[in-house]
C-alpha cells in the first residue's frame, strides 16, 4: 500500500494515472432520476438532492462528485475505502441531515483479532457467526498523526449499517481490499 501510494502520490505518471482512472470510472457521476409521478415531488426531490449533494461531505470540503472522486482515488491509492454514514442534528440547518465521511483503510484496526462467543473479529471488521458484517473497529483518529496527541488511540466499535466498505472483490473468503 505504501508503494502504491508513493508512486500515486509523487511519480507524475501515477498522478495522471490515479486521475485517469478516477474520470473514466466516475464519468459524469451519479445523477437521481426520481421516479415519482407527480412533477411537483419530482421537483422536490431533485431540490433536496442538489441540496444534499452540495453538503454531503462531514468535513464540508467536497461535493458528492468530490466525494465520489475521492473514494475511487482512494481506492486507486490503497485498494478499498471507507465511508462513513454521519446523522446530522436537526440544529445544523441541513436540509438533509446526513453526511458522508470519507476513511482511508488506515483507520480501521486491523490488529484487532478476535474470536467472540457469537462471531469473530478479522482485520477489525466484526462478523456473526454466519459470515454477515456486524461492526468495524475504526481509530477516531488517523493513527499516522498519534505524534500530536498524548492519549493512545483506542479503536470504537462502529456498526456495519454506518459504514460503506468500497473494494474490488477478487477472491472468495475476501473481506479486504
Amino acid at each position: 500500500r505504501d508503494r502504491a501510494r508513493d508512486i500515486a502520490r509523487n511519480n507524475p505518471y501515477g498522478k495522471k494515472a490515479k486521475r485517469v482512472f478516477a474520470d473514466n470510472f466516475i464519468g459524469t457521476g451519479i445523477t437521481p432520476e426520481p421516479r415519482a409521478t407527480s412533477d411537483r415531488l419530482k421537483k422536490q426531490i431533485i431540490e433536496a438532492w442538489n441540496e444534499f449533494a452540495m453538503n454531503c461531505d462531514a468535513e464540508e470540503n467536497l461535493d458528492f462528485c468530490g466525494i465520489e472522486a475521492l473514494v475511487i482515488r482512494t481506492i486507486f491509492e490503497s485498494g478499498e475505502c471507507f465511508v462513513r454514514f454521519r446523522d446530522r442534528p436537526a440544529s445544523e440547518g441541513l436540509a438533509v441531515p446526513f453526511q458522508l465521511q470519507v476513511l482511508e483503510p488506515d483507520y480501521l484496526d486491523s490488529s484487532r483479532n478476535i474470536e467472540l462467543a457469537n462471531g469473530y473479529i478479522r482485520q477489525g471488521i466484526e462478523f456473526d457467526n454466519s459470515g454477515r458484517r456486524r461492526a468495524y473497529w475504526m481509530w477516531p483518529r488517523h493513527p499516522g498523526d498519534t505524534a500530536y496527541y498524548r492519549t493512545p488511540l483506542q479503536s470504537t466499535r462502529i456498526p456495519a449499517d454506518q459504514i460503506l466498505h468500497v473494494y474490488e472483490k477478487e477472491r472468495a473468503g475476501q473481506i479486504r481490499g
